[in-house]
């Protein structure tokens, strides 16, 4: 009875090291350029094989494990490359053909296909093995093995020529592409790979802590008739100041004449706190920080190419209509303008050549080739004591009845004068008149369509 158990107890510990053993053997560590190859058994062959230690295939050759499946086009272009390739250094080149479809599928491929040769090389089904120590997304793969069992090089089917394999087998320097796969890749996570060297990038984020309010662009070219860039970056805004950048084009920092409507059941969702008191104090939110978080975003558009302010904000603005399920549409309405007229007997005569500028000095302007409204724009934003305060003139409305662009010339006779005294100016040389009063203007409406 003793003899029994004693015996009973060795089987069981025999057993227990067999069952680590085993699962030791299961830990496949992915292999890379400079490690050497596990002496695994190929299993599996096609035409009858003996299954065949790894070290067999290299230890007197230089050895191609070669990655494909039925289904690939480059891999099946490849297999008579490499079989003609192994057959004529048959003693010192090996090539190992691993497929991980099962050996009857790939069998029925070849006897559809008797054309293809590779009577030459091994085929290997079924793989489970291989795979595991040279992961990879893509075939052809390839790995080049010398005879020392080494990794030398990995890559795609485009390397495998008589000239490369030439070179390998005779342990000559080669400069060859490797091949990348990045195997842990996950096609659902957020996409970071080139998040530095992206071409085009369009993206949204709600409120980052640590970063102050602002935007900046990229201009290529910047002119008042003319401004191409192919960036633009808000950060820690409300969505009234992104639609106020897109729908202005960055032309005025604030939307002092109401050009711009919005329609929503709340607007703590588009204004700071300080703009919407009575609704915010009516709100459930705790503290202005806790708005900040829900209401405050960094938008970035970055395009391949510069393209024209008017295209570029058009994307823009695409993307906040999708973005803050919102609906933008235009309408007239009549608003305080200021109404641009030329007195009688003054004309202006088209400009001799199509370069256009605008040059606005302490003393003097000069503009060349340029709209009338672009003009005045121009000089309504730019001539002003504080950069950040509101505009002399509403929104312009042009009644002067001229028809091309116009060149314009005026010596201001002293340093910095107000934008009343440039305007005076411009009136008593040129003969355009100014008035201010309602009228119909093209007024922007946003509708926000969330409940």
């Amino acid at each position: 009875m003793m003899k029994r158990l004693i015996k009973f107890f060795v089987c069981a510990i025999v057993s227990l090291i067999a069952i680590n053993t085993y699962g030791q053997t299961n830990v496949v560590i992915s292999l890379k350029i400079g490690d050497k190859v596990p002496d695994v058994v190929i299993t599996h062959l096609l035409r009858n094989e003996h299954d065949i230690p790894m070290s067999d295939l290299y230890k007197n050759n230089v050895l191609i494990i070669n990655f494909w499946a039925t289904w690939c086009q480059p891999c099946i272009r490849e297999l008579p490359i490499l079989d003609s390739l192994a057959a004529v250094d048959k003693d010192k080149l090996n090539v190992l053909s691993v497929a991980y479809e099962k050996q009857e599928a790939v069998d029925a491929f070849f006897k559809k296909h008797p054309g293809i040769n590779t009577s030459h090389i091994h085929i290997s089904t079924d793989d489970k093995i291989l795979i595991k120590y040279f992961k990879h997304f893509t075939i052809p793969h390839n790995i080049w093995i010398d005879k020392q069992g080494i990794v030398k090089y990995i890559t795609s089917g485009e390397e495998i020529t008589e000239k490369n394999i030439s070179e390998f087998i005779n342990n000559q320097p080669m400069d060859l592409h490797p091949k990348i796969d990045i195997t842990n890749f996950d096609i659902w996570a957020p996409f970071h790979l080139s998040d530095s060297v992206f071409i085009y990038r369009s993206i949204f984020t709600s409120y980052i802590d640590g970063i102050p309010g602002g935007y900046t662009a990229a201009w290529v070219y910047k002119h008042p008739t003319e401004r191409w860039l192919n960036r633009y970056f808000t950060y820690t805004s409300t969505k009234q100041q992104i639609l106020w950048n897109a729908l202005n084009r960055l032309m005025a920092n604030q939307d002092y004449y109401r050009i711009v409507k919005i329609v929503t059941s709340d607007s703590t969702r588009f204004f700071w706190p300080e703009q919407c008191r009575q609704t915010f104090a009516k709100s459930t939110y705790k503290s202005r920080l806790e708005w900040e978080y829900k209401n405050t975003y960094c938008y970035e558009l970055t395009l391949p190419q510069p393209v024209k302010d008017t295209v570029f904000f058009s994307d823009v603005l695409n993307d906040l209509e999708r973005i803050f399920n919102i609906n933008v549409t235009v309408e007239n309405e009549v608003i305080p303008t200021c109404i641009l007229k030329l007195k009688k007997g003054y004309t202006f005569k088209k400009p001799v050549n199509d370069s256009t500028y605008i040059n606005l000095q302490q003393t003097h302007l000069s503009a060349h080739n340029v709209e009338v409204l672009h003009l005045f724009d121009f000089l309504n934003e730019k001539i002003k004591a504080d950069k950040n305060k509101k505009s002399d003139d509403p929104p312009y409305v042009d009644e002067t009845g001229i028809k091309t662009r116009i060149d314009l010339d005026v010596d201001f006779g002293k340093d910095h004068p107000t934008y009343t005294e440039v305007k005076n100016m411009i009136s008593q040389k040129y003969g355009i008149l100014f008035e201010d009063k309602p009228h119909p203007y093209p007024v922007t409406i946003v509708k926000d369509l969330t409940p």
